[in-house]
């Protein structure tokens, strides 16, 4: 994350009876100096095991709610999905920075899906 290798990049989801794009889920491949890039379960799976889920996990709410954002100023009318792990369900200040994030970048709550 400090070394910006990390990159969102977003899936479209469409709704299936009219085929409109209504939603993108943010995903994390890992960009590397030979443009290859990483499986998102390798990067979820150091993050746990170097304790540094709750900081990869609100750096993906924080760039996805900037581009949710940027969307709606071009007026792109979509919401954004972000995935959560169950340790970040267990972490009790998850609701709260979600909150701030949301009021930070402009975003109404119903912008934000999470799978």
């Amino acid at each position: 994350m400090q070394e910006g290798e990390l990159e969102v990049h977003f899936q479209p989801q469409a709704d299936l009876h009219t085929g409109k794009i209504v939603g993108a889920e943010s995903l994390l491949p890992l960009a590397d100096t030979g443009n290859r890039l990483g499986a998102a379960e390798s990067i979820i799976s150091i993050a746990e095991d170097s304790d540094l889920m709750p900081a990869l996990t609100m750096w993906v709410f924080k760039a996805s709610l900037r581009h949710c954002a940027n969307w709606a100023k071009l007026g792109i009318d979509i919401s954004v999905s972000v995935n959560v792990t169950p340790s970040n369900l267990a972490d009790p200040e998850l609701s709260e920075f979600i909150s701030q994030a949301l009021t930070t970048w402009n975003v109404p709550p119903n912008k934000l899906m999470s799978n």
